[in-house]
């Protein structure tokens, strides 16, 4: 499949719409604690988050799905952002992933920053993560 600028151009125009949202928020939440964990969270944050939005439509896209799927899905997506940096440094790049990966993915959820989906049991859809009135 060939993407198109057409289609390019769609994306660009999502990340400019996430990126001005997270810059604001990012601005406000830096002012706030002081801190900027690297010079350019903005970015990070605007492409985990414009990802994050692409992402939520095409598991959608793929329900009926398993753990597996997730699992294989976490395992090439991450090889796709180690594979941005030069060769020499993958496997320095990898051992990172690897020891922040349960922490980040503990804090996120936590703090409500992941995919929102929905499971498929026998018709019936339930959510991932329970919302908060869910919770009893």
């Amino acid at each position: 499949m060939k993407v198109t600028n057409q289609d390019r151009a769609n994306i660009r125009r999502i990340f400019s719409k996430v990126r001005e949202d997270t810059d604001r928020l990012t601005a406000a939440k830096v002012s706030s604690s002081g801190v900027k964990t690297h010079p350019d969270i903005d970015k990070i944050i605007a492409a985990q988050n414009t990802l994050r939005k692409c992402m939520e439509v095409v598991f959608e896209e793929c329900m009926p799905y398993d753990e597996i799927f997730c699992g294989e899905m976490a395992v090439r997506l991450a090889t796709y952002a180690i594979s941005a940096v030069p060769i020499e440094r993958h496997g320095l790049v990898l051992n990172a992933v690897i020891e922040g990966l349960p922490a980040a993915l503990s804090r996120r959820v936590r703090e409500g920053i992941a995919i929102r989906t929905e499971w498929e049991t026998d018709g019936v859809r339930h959510p991932n993560i329970p919302r908060k009135g869910d919770v009893q």
